[in-house]
């Protein structure tokens, strides 16, 4: 007589996220839940919503990102354990990578020219790029020397009023305001003395105001809170000064409106000084 043993199907984690790794090891309750299934992500959420873990083909990490070659056919609400090898449920098992991705980008020292050179080169490759149909361009458009004025000069109160109504504006899952902030957040917190302060007083204006926009959208403004980055953007940001159009162009692939919210974001961020121009009509890019 042989006994009865479950049949697991085991998907490799091609690439994850360290801070994941961490999280998991401490996770308790050890399960997790799934809250969404779209065609290439599964969204699961631990005890109180947070972290939200993805588990997704999309063939770029993130800090709580699992990259895999196929999903599992979890349904929506089921439980996930949280084991040392893995998440395993209802018959599969996403087993843990053998390398950990570190979603901090590289520390970037630039000198006042290498930076002009920088944002100037970008502003020119975001002129080539297509804006997408989405509310939050035309306000950017409009606000664009006080936005820079908030990011670069403001003090936190002062800045609160000017960054934070831009928390949850625009279309979809992921706002295009919180797309473009996630994207100032990194580039501050991984460049100079001057930047990680400007870093530590944009994430004070917003760090309450999460609730104003999707849980998803919260959740990656959390993870820029730490400085933590995502595969297209941190690419970027380890190549500045030097602004190569075929990672610019990975980076605005990312979503319907993402990708180039957030390169407006690290322009945002590398712009220091507000031309005086800018007082008087929108920037390069925007009136291409």
């Amino acid at each position: 007589m042989t006994d009865d043993v479950e049949q697991i199907a085991i998907i490799r984690a091609e690439r994850a996220g360290a801070p994941l790794r961490r999280w998991m090891r401490a996770c308790s309750p050890p399960y997790v839940h799934v809250v969404a299934r779209f065609d290439q992500t599964l969204l699961l959420e631990a005890q109180r919503g947070r972290p939200l873990l993805a588990v997704t083909t999309r063939a770029y990490a993130g800090p709580f990102r699992l990259v895999v070659a196929r999903l599992p056919q979890w349904r929506e609400g089921a439980s996930i354990a949280v084991t040392p090898t893995g998440l395993v449920g209802e018959g599969v098992k996403v087993a843990w990578p053998t390398e950990w991705w570190n979603p901090r980008p590289k520390p970037r020292m630039l000198t006042p020219h290498a930076r002009e050179s920088a944002a100037a080169d970008l502003a020119l490759a975001i002129a080539r790029l297509d804006t997408p149909d989405d509310p939050f361009f035309e306000r950017l458009e409009a606000e664009w020397s006080h936005v820079l004025a908030a990011i670069h000069r403001y003090p936190v109160h002062t800045a609160e009023a000017t960054l934070s109504p831009l928390v949850g504006y625009g279309n979809g899952l992921t706002p295009a305001g919180d797309d473009f902030l996630q994207a100032v957040l990194v580039t501050l917190a991984s460049g100079d003395e001057h930047d990680r302060a400007r870093f530590r007083v944009v994430w004070r204006a917003l760090a309450h105001h999460l609730r104003a926009t999707t849980p998803l959208a919260a959740h990656f403004l959390r993870e820029a809170g730490a400085g933590w980055g995502y595969e297209p953007l941190n690419a970027l940001l380890d190549t500045l000064p030097t602004v190569p159009f075929a990672r610019v162009e990975a980076l605005a692939a990312v979503g319907a409106s993402s990708g180039v919210a957030a390169l407006w974001g690290v322009l945002a961020a590398l712009s220091r000084e507000t031309p005086a121009s800018f007082d008087d009509q929108p920037p390069l890019w925007f009136r291409t």
